[in-house]
């Protein structure tokens, strides 16, 4: 399609998506220092987001949407990430959710297409609001007639002021199930409060949010099912499948000790984490290229710190790369999947910050100048720890799940 002094048709993404990435990202770089300066939210991204086509790229083709795959949307965020990566991070949000919703399209929900067809056709924009956990959804939901009132409070909701929809999870106040919701953040009794002040991110909007008796609709919620407890683990399949089933249909006492997983994480990484991937890799070209005009170019610390930041580099970009490639809908939800999508997060947030580090430790004090973007590049790197699960975190649960199964595999009973 064409495209025309960065702009194009409003609502139609280009057909390479990293090259709508590219415009979007040209939009929002100029002021990437003011609202990090200023903590505000990246409107000029966002504008640029609705008017080049960037929300429809996940949205299947049947639906009104570009079609677009997980690897293709990741490496879309890689791109914009180089220019404004707060722009990237609130809008993961939109674009994994998307990729969520698609995936319980194709296992047969109607309901879920009918909206994505919506969300096509009127270029509208969502944030996610989740949860690692699914039994312990946050909001609260009772119902009435027509539809549920939901009351609670979901924080860290990025990319909610330019949102059209917020997405969460919300369980019956008698405990019996818990089910999605899709709520108008201009409806009566939600509030966005403007409370987000982090170190790093500071442009993404990840305010929280509060509902009171916030009346939705039926035609609003999706996926009713029973509330998830110890000891009654849902199979394998498209309702975030959790660890296949032990033998003869029992259930193991030992993988009860599991926690539940929901298939949505799964998918929400990858697009998280190509953020950071792609915030990195901008600032080790960009290191390389300062250090090339520089007279320390050929000395042996250069080299060297050259050779340990493109390693890390690398591991970071490979990591994604493995992320991506595991991700599919036969595969959601389950421990290995887990295991190893956690893994590869850790490792890829991880090496994308030692990667700025190296860079501004061979660049001296230059790089610590804020008319350089590796200070901010970094405090914005940072955030990438905080998203679940953080570092430590990870290898312990990795470590359990994989003890568990082991005593699993014995047969231990205890």
């Amino acid at each position: 399609m064409s495209q025309i002094d960065g702009q194009v048709e409003p609502g139609v993404a280009l057909t390479d998506p990293c090259e709508t990435a590219r415009v979007v990202g040209e939009r929002a770089a100029p002021y990437v220092a003011i609202h990090d300066r200023e903590g505000s939210f990246v409107v000029e991204g966002y504008t640029a987001v609705r008017e080049s086509g960037y929300g429809v790229l996940a949205i299947p083709a049947d639906l009104g949407g570009d079609d677009a795959d997980l690897g293709e949307v990741c490496r879309a965020q890689q791109v914009l990430a180089g220019y404004c990566a707060s722009t990237a991070l609130a809008i993961a949000m939109h674009h994994h959710t998307v990729l969520s919703l698609a995936v319980r399209w194709r296992a047969g929900d109607d309901a879920v297409g009918t909206f994505l067809q919506r969300v096509a056709s009127e270029n509208l924009i969502l944030c996610s609001s989740g949860t690692v956990d699914p039994s312990k959804p946050g909001l609260r939901a009772t119902r009435v007639a027509g539809g549920f009132r939901v009351s609670g409070r979901r924080p860290y909701a990025s990319g909610v002021p330019g949102a059209d929809f917020l997405l969460a999870l919300a369980g019956d106040t008698n405990g019996e199930w818990i089910i999605n919701v899709v709520i108008d953040p201009a409806a009566d009794g939600v509030v966005i409060h403007d409370d987000w002040n982090g170190m790093g991110m500071r442009g993404s909007g990840s305010n929280s949010v509060t509902l009171s008796d916030v009346f939705v609709a039926d035609a609003d919620t999706y996926m009713q099912r029973p509330w998830p407890r110890r000891g009654r683990r849902p199979r394998a399949g498209a309702d975030g499948a959790q660890t296949p089933a032990p033998p003869q249909g029992t259930v193991s006492p030992a993988l009860r000790r599991l926690p539940l997983r929901i298939h949505g994480l799964m998918v929400a990484l990858p697009v998280i984490t190509a953020v950071y991937v792609g915030a990195g890799t901008a600032m080790y070209e960009r290191a390389v290229a300062l250090l090339s005009e520089g007279r320390r170019a050929h000395e042996e610390v250069t080299y060297r710190l050259v050779g340990e930041m493109a390693s890390h580099q690398h591991t970071a970009a490979t990591a994604l790369e493995s992320m991506v490639s595991e991700v599919h809908d036969d595969a959601l939800g389950s421990e290995d999947l887990y295991v190893r999508v956690m893994l590869a997060k850790r490792q890829a947030v991880l090496a994308s910050i030692s990667t700025v580090e190296l860079g501004m430790e061979a660049l001296g004090a230059m790089s610590y100048d804020r008319d350089q973007p590796f200070e901010q590049a970094l405090r914005d790197l940072r955030a990438g720890i905080t998203h679940p699960l953080p570092p430590e975190h990870t290898l312990r649960g990795v470590g359990r799940s994989i003890m568990v199964r082991a005593d699993w595999a014995r047969g231990a009973t205890d």
